[in-house]
């Protein structure tokens, strides 16, 4: 028996499975032609009747939508390639003017550790330091 946690089965074994399940055909008999799991079988069985595909459909996210959408976050990040000591504030009123977006400064924080920024900044001693000898 082929036995994989958490993995879809191959598309040529799934597509067996459901033509056995299709002819009516006992778990334990499809799981012996297609050499999967008897419970795998059951779940697919299952899966079909309740979705009509094998898997469940992708579920929508939960919680608040985020205020930033994907756009807004490059275009933020422009905006730090350009000006990369620019103030909370002056971001936020970047996003208002481009996007009419009103955000608070937490939202604009979270959106800064969303792309992976810091608050460090290089020190002139510490650029120094870094040119090659």
């Amino acid at each position: 028996m082929m036995r994989v946690n958490g993995k879809r089965l191959p598309a040529t074994t799934q597509q067996a499975v459901v033509e056995h399940i299709a002819a009516v055909e006992k778990d334990s008999e499809v799981s012996a032609a297609c050499q999967v799991d008897r419970r795998t079988v059951a779940k697919l069985r299952l899966s079909l009747e309740y979705w009509g595909q094998c898997y469940p459909p992708p579920s929508v996210r939960l919680g608040r939508p985020p205020l930033l959408q994907q756009a807004q976050l490059e275009a933020l990040q422009l905006y730090l390639d350009g000006r990369p000591g620019a103030y909370l504030e002056e971001m936020q009123q970047c996003l208002y003017n481009d996007y009419d977006v009103e955000c608070s400064l937490s939202t604009v924080w979270r959106a800064l550790e969303k792309l992976h920024y810091s608050r460090k900044l290089a020190t002139k001693r510490a650029i120094e330091q870094s040119e090659p000898l």
